[in-house]
């Protein structure tokens, strides 16, 4: 993909509105994070990143949110 078909993408006004979607899903991340701290409970963190990115991805471009931050299905 030629650079010029991204740029529309990754417009600095477009990034600025998604700010809040970018901080909200940061804010859920730690705190998922903390949960598992507090408790001392071993927990794998590729699922939790990857939940974050369907996240972003899904408010950004739909305006939808998924509720990634369940537990049901997220491997140990």
């Amino acid at each position: 993909m030629r650079r010029k078909a991204l740029d529309p993408m990754f417009h600095r006004e477009k990034l600025r509105r998604a700010m809040d979607t970018f901080n909200t899903t940061a804010d859920q991340f730690v705190n998922k994070l903390q949960g598992y701290a507090e408790c001392g409970e071993a927990f794998r963190l590729a699922p939790i990143f990857h939940r974050s990115t369907i996240d972003i991805v899904m408010r950004v471009c739909s305006e939808r949110c998924v509720c990634v931050y369940t537990d049901a299905g997220v491997p140990r």
